[in-house]
């Protein structure tokens, strides 16, 4: 099913979330340049940038740089060397044909307390003043629209730091190492498609870090998520099975994960047609939605249970429940898959204030807790629902670019 319709977090003018300056810093006088650190990004801005149409975007980690330690994650802010002999010298090369070079790099840890941001800001003055070249710097610090692989951090960019000259996203190229290829030789499995997918959403081409300082001619082989956004907007939209009021009273017990699409069915689909919708996220727990739901059948209600009930023993309460009340009970099944529905989920909580995140562990546990409902379990029938991109929904740029990093 849809997305919820939310009131989007937006500025004024419809872009991204408005930046909001908490201090300005300077850099060390062997280096200049402006620190700007916002609510969610650290811009570093050089007193010699000039402005291009043609930005070579860079992710950091992996890509100019990687650890003197050999381990996977720095242990210090000086535990770092640059990837290659070749980073300098290709890097005056797109200078000299006219890129403007910007880091792109996701940066959580600030934000997660594991690095001060004086000590981050350190480490890429030590970093820029090594490569000596005018260059900028977009460091994402929190989890939202800035955070790769959506294009905040960018746009930004096209709007607020190249001095008023249009990008030629087409013209440009990004860089990264998150590209989400197999172990190869050496090299281990890439840990996303982070840094690919940001290029897709942008339309920018992409390079790895091999293609760009060694002038590797092949990608090589990589995957792409499941759920392409795209390819579901532009699909053969399937049908939804037509409903009438209920001509006597029975339960409809909804199936599938969080965000895909359950309470807008029901809330859309089912309510207007009279039934009493029961849900755990409004009364908190399974007891308390089975009580709701004898409840309601005492007083001669339809009922709709708008929970997950990924196994048998959680839709047998509410079996038992109708079988009591002398009332028959379907199964509508959300066809939505775990991938299309972590992406509902992301975008939920991008465009709602009042949703948590939910993590990618309880949805492999309920993939691993799932189990097909059967006519066994006493149900009158069984419904499947496909899932159904709502194309009138606000902010649909967004939903239909790739918000998840893998």
């Amino acid at each position: 099913m849809p997305p919820k319709r939310a009131q989007a977090k937006t500025n004024n003018n419809g872009g991204p979330p408005a930046k909001k300056p908490m201090q300005q810093t300077k850099l060390t006088p062997s280096i200049g340049g402006n620190w700007e650190v916002t609510d969610s990004l650290l811009i570093y801005t050089p007193p010699d940038a000039k402005p291009s149409s043609k930005i070579l975007g860079l992710d950091m980690d992996g890509t100019i740089i990687t650890t003197k330690s050999g381990k996977v994650f720095a242990q210090d802010t000086n535990d770092w060397k640059l990837l290659n002999d070749q980073v300098i010298s290709k890097l005056k090369q797109y200078q000299s044909k006219g890129f403007k070079i910007v880091i792109m790099s996701n940066q959580s840890g600030i934000d997660k307390g594991h690095v001060t941001v004086a000590a981050f800001q350190t480490k890429v003055e030590n970093i820029l003043q090594q490569l000596g070249l005018p260059i900028q710097g977009y460091f994402s610090v929190k989890s939202d629209r800035n955070r790769k692989p959506m294009i905040g951090m960018w746009e930004v960019l096209e709007k607020e730091g190249n001095g008023g000259v249009a990008v030629d996203r087409s013209q440009s190229i990004y860089c990264g190492d998150a590209a989400g290829r197999p172990a190869e030789g050496s090299r281990k499995k890439d840990f996303s498609c982070g840094d690919r997918l940001f290029a897709l959403n942008l339309g920018v081409p992409f390079r790895t870090p091999e293609q760009l300082w060694l002038e590797r001619a092949d990608a090589g082989p990589y995957s792409l998520p499941n759920f392409d956004p795209k390819a579901a907007l532009n699909a053969k939209q399937p049908q939804l099975p037509t409903l009438t009021p209920p001509k006597k009273q029975e339960v409809i017990l909804m199936v599938g994960y969080p965000a895909s699409g359950k309470s807008y069915f029901c809330k859309t689909k089912l309510a207007p047609l009279g039934y009493t919708i029961v849900s755990r996220d409004v009364l908190n727990t399974w007891q308390k939605c089975v009580n709701a739901t004898k409840d309601a059948l005492r007083k001669g209600e339809s009922v709709a249970v708008d929970n997950t009930n990924m196994d048998a023993e959680s839709r047998g309460r509410y079996v038992e429940a109708a079988k009591a009340a002398g009332c028959p009970i379907r199964c509508f099944v959300m066809k939505t898959t775990v991938e299309n529905a972590r992406h509902n989920e992301r975008f939920r909580v991008l465009t709602h204030e009042d949703h948590e995140p939910i993590s990618q562990m309880v949805f492999n546990m309920l993939k691993s807790k799932y189990q097909e409902p059967t006519m066994k379990e006493g149900f009158s029938e069984i419904v499947e629902i496909p899932f159904v991109v709502d194309k009138q929904c606000q902010d649909l740029s967004l939903y239909c670019m790739h918000l998840l990093e893998k």
